[in-house]
């Protein structure tokens, strides 16, 4: 519920919810400022998810995506119980936060391809 906060006050109206099949939660973000990028550069929401993750300190699956066409952005999140078995858990992570403190380390920066066949230019460059 923090992430779907933190979302929504990001402009992506977001929601959580319990699965009740398995315990874990979905969030769904119901509107995407960054659409029109990701529907060019997927990369953007594999990024989302990966971040996600490192937040949790879980394993996250999205499901859906406004980019793909899809009505909502939606991504599964385990029960807490299936955390600690997680490869992803920001101990068990192994890359620039600290074991000691349990901190993630600094984000990484996300790579966006250009269109060197039209125009050298990323898209976040053109109007």
């Amino acid at each position: 519920k923090v992430l779907a906060r933190a979302l929504t006050a990001d402009g992506y109206v977001a929601t959580a919810r319990t699965a009740p099949a398995t315990g874990g939660a979905q969030v769904c973000q119901h509107h995407c400022p960054v659409a029109h990028v990701a529907e060019r550069f997927p990369q953007l929401c594999e990024a989302e998810t990966e971040v996600f993750a490192r937040l949790l300190g879980t394993h996250v699956q999205r499901l859906a995506t406004i980019a793909h066409g899809d009505g909502v952005c939606t991504t599964y999140v385990p029960a807490v119980a299936d955390k600690a078995a997680s490869p992803t858990s920001p101990v068990s992570l192994g890359r620039q936060g600290s074991r000691e403190s349990n901190e993630p380390g600094p984000p990484r920066p996300v790579k966006i391809p250009t269109d060197t066949a039209n125009n050298p230019t990323p898209a976040f460059g053109r109007t």
